[in-house]
């Protein structure tokens, strides 16, 4: 499956209604800074999907937290880990 915008909704509202209040999603990833002029390695990330699959791309925490709020997460936390890589969080409760 590409990795587009519209495959991440509906994969965020999977998550929403398969975990309960005590689990929660995290993903690691090379995430693209909001400005999109930081984290090099991500930004080259999205350019390759983009070349390979015609419609794929990199996120960025903003793009992240959009669709967990759409999919009825109440928080989210986005916080570098070493290197280019980030971990993205979304919690059902705040």
């Amino acid at each position: 499956m590409p990795n587009t915008e519209a495959t991440h909704e509906p994969i965020m509202q999977s998550a929403f209604a398969f975990w309960n209040a005590k689990t929660l999603p995290i993903a690691i990833e090379p995430l693209i800074d909001d400005a999109r002029r930081e984290n090099v390695f991500g930004l080259l990330m999205s350019l390759n999907m983009l070349i390979e699959t015609g419609g794929g791309f990199d996120y960025t925490g903003a793009d992240f937290r959009g669709w967990c709020q759409e999919a009825g997460f109440r928080r989210f936390e986005v916080l570098h880990l070493a290197g280019p890589a980030s971990s993205a969080i979304a919690y059902k409760q705040a």
